[in-house]
Formats: structure tokens, C-alpha cells, sequence
């Protein structure tokens, strides 16, 4: 059980970041003038 709970948590963290990641690209295709500031909100997350 403690397996699946940490793999569906996972899941639910992955799953979060690709939304976050998708919603900045589109906000950077729709508003250049932001493109420099969603982008660096989105760097510092990446190592």
C-alpha cells in the first residue's frame, strides 16, 4: 500500500509540473512581452 500511495502521489506531482509547464508555454505563445519573466519562474525549477 505504502508503494502505490507514493507512486499515485507521484503521479499527482508529475502530472502538476506538466500542467504548470504547458499553462507558461501558452501564456509565453499568447504574451511575448512576459515570454522573459515565465521563463524565469519555470528555469529554477529544472537543476
Amino acid at each position: 500500500m505504502s508503494l502505490a500511495f507514493f507512486a499515485s502521489r507521484r503521479g499527482i506531482v508529475l502530472v502538476g509540473v506538466l500542467i504548470g509547464v504547458i499553462a507558461a508555454l501558452l501564456q509565453n505563445a499568447g504574451n511575448p512581452c512576459e515570454h522573459g519573466v515565465e521563463f524565469d519562474q519555470v528555469v529554477p525549477l529544472e537543476p
